[in-house]
């Protein structure tokens, strides 16, 4: 993943706060780039292939939507990957639509978002956008239910 408006500090913050595999962060010009990754084959945010019974540890769609949301939580002031630049939290949550034709996965087994419907990442079934708490209005992440902020519940 590459991207821009974040430091390295928030990055590793938030990797710990959803518990998925501190990534190593390198500077390319004016981006960041690092690779985001579940703990293993059969942790939270695990993508599953849809074409056979692989397992694998790149994060699936929930685990990019909450990392990016949850940026914002921590103070970001906009994020900048190669599919968009987004100001503030309300502005990416209302372009996830607009993603969904964008191939997160290889040219070899590609994924749209809009197959994270056939059960292939190891969440609980959720939703399209992410739950949001009703005491503070930050993201709580998926398969959670509680809000890591306040300890609210989920608003759904």
């Amino acid at each position: 993943m590459r991207v821009r408006g974040l430091d390295e500090s928030l990055i590793l913050q938030v990797a710990d706060m959803m518990d998925i595999k501190p990534p190593a962060v390198s500077c390319s010009g004016s981006y960041l780039q690092f690779t985001l990754s579940a703990l293993s084959c059969d942790a939270m945010f695990a993508r599953k292939s849809y074409r056979s019974a692989r397992k694998s540890r790149h994060l699936c769609w929930h685990g990019f939507r909450d990392f990016i949301c949850l940026c914002f939580d921590l103070g970001a002031d906009r994020v900048g990957t190669r599919y968009g630049l987004w100001q503030r939290k309300v502005e990416f949550i209302a372009n996830l639509l607009d993603l969904s034709g964008y191939n997160m996965g290889s040219t070899i087994c590609p994924v749209y978002l809009y197959l994270e419907g056939l059960d292939i990442c190891t969440c609980i079934p959720d939703r399209m956008l992410p739950s949001l708490c009703r005491g503070c209005g930050k993201t709580i992440i998926t398969n959670l239910i509680a809000c890591l902020f306040c300890m609210g519940g989920r608003h759904d």
